[in-house]
């Protein structure tokens, strides 16, 4: 499809409302254009309508090639919600631009993910267990989803988020987050054989609940309500979980500032 400023607005920003457009800038007289073309006209060809292919002739529409920048070519960009996403410039093998549609398309799922999130935001688990394992389903890689995934299931039982969370690999999207839920899995449900039992067993294991239930604040008051009274606690343990939890939420969160001065005081005694 070949599009002009006269029909940019009705051709391309709104049906990105929808479906993502990915606009070729090219040229007649552009060779590494002529060897691109091919190669996204048969990947939009196997996309079945997930993403729109346009042509910019940057000779002709020139207006269009000022509006949007454009100095070399080819130059390719992505739109959506009837704004530029993202884009790539020059000559890319094929497998380089699958890897980067794969990268840069957004979910079809994107409702469903954002529905399981505001879920959590929530304090709904179920829901958010429902929506994320609905785009598992469509997308087993999904590793978004499965992060939401693991962060409800942490609310009910930690050792099946571990589970969810072990195809998530280093370097792998979302790593970084399922690290950190992978240590909160294992705050949640502590060995309580290796707890010395009597009232801050009870108190540590109320900080290991409110960890699985994401209410940082009443977590942190409880593992600071150990270090009060036995700073050694478990080989340390309440101090090493009040302080990954601090870590987590950044040393400018409310609820770390909140605490941060009885946790220094604790520790410190």
């Amino acid at each position: 499809m070949s599009v002009d400023v006269t029909n940019f607005e009705t051709d391309v920003l709104v049906p990105s409302r929808d479906t993502p457009v990915l606009v070729d800038f090219w040229a007649p007289w552009c060779g590494p254009c002529k060897m691109l073309a091919p190669i996204l006209e048969k990947l939009e060809s196997e996309a079945d309508g997930r993403w729109i292919l346009a042509k910019v002739n940057t000779e002709e529409q020139q207006q269009l090639a000022m509006r949007f920048g454009i100095s070399s070519i080819p130059d390719v960009r992505l739109f959506h919600g009837e704004k530029e996403i993202d884009g790539f410039m020059g000559q890319l093998s094929e497998a380089d631009i699958r890897r980067w549609l794969d990268q840069s398309l957004p979910s079809p799922c994107a409702d469903a993910l954002r529905e399981a999130r505001e879920a959590l935001d929530n304090g709904d688990a179920e829901t958010a267990t429902a929506k994320s394992e609905d785009v598992l389903k469509e997308e087993p890689d999904n590793n978004e989803a499965r992060v939401l995934l693991a962060e409800a299931q942490l609310r009910v039982d930690a050792a099946a988020a571990l589970k969810t969370l072990e195809p998530i690999l280093p370097g792998h999207p979302h790593s970084d987050r399922a690290d950190t839920l992978r240590q909160f899995a294992t705050l949640a449900a502590p060995d309580e054989t290796a707890l010395p039992d009597g009232d801050l067993k009870a108190l540590y294991l109320q900080g290991a609940n409110a960890v699985a239930q994401a209410d940082y604040a009443a977590a942190l008051e409880a593992y600071i309500g150990v270090l009060e009274k036995d700073r050694q606690y478990a080989n340390g343990a309440a101090k090493d979980a009040a302080k990954t939890i601090m870590q987590y939420l950044g040393f400018r969160h409310p609820i770390t500032e909140q605490y941060q001065r009885a946790y220094t005081s604790a520790v410190n005694v």
